[in-house]
């Protein structure tokens, strides 16, 4: 049942009024999880974005904060993102990305989101 709630809880793609521009929701995203705002996070993405990443198989939107909440942010309290170089169009966002924790760069990738009317609908890294 908590699943359901959580996944209910996730964005709803904006059908009037203005939209924000991809590069908003991705800032916004980076912003939320360099807070660790689990909220935002599931306000940035909807439950079934598809998600390609660093884990043992690809995941949804939902699977992915889950695992954030459950598990990165509990792991590595002080985990951050940082953006060095973008390049964006109308509804695609590609930045290369640092990662860190510990007060140390820890990696660095190149992070795709692909965005449809105020929501993450797709979201690939790779190192």
């Amino acid at each position: 049942m908590e699943d359901l709630v959580a996944a209910l809880a996730m964005c709803v793609p904006i059908t009037s009024g203005p939209i924000p521009s991809a590069v908003a929701v991705v800032d916004a995203f980076t912003e939320a999880y360099n807070e660790h705002d689990v909220a935002k996070l599931r306000e940035l993405l909807t439950a079934d974005a598809f998600i390609d990443g660093p884990f043992d198989e690809d995941a949804t939107g939902a699977i992915l904060v889950d695992r954030y909440e459950g598990g990165l942010f509990k792991q590595l309290p002080d985990v951050r993102l940082r953006v060095q170089q973008r390049l964006a169009t109308s509804d695609f966002v590609a930045q290369i990305e640092e990662w860190s924790f510990d007060g140390k760069v820890q990696g660095t990738g190149l992070s795709t989101y692909r965005v449809d009317s105020g929501c993450i609908v797709s979201m690939s890294y790779s190192q």
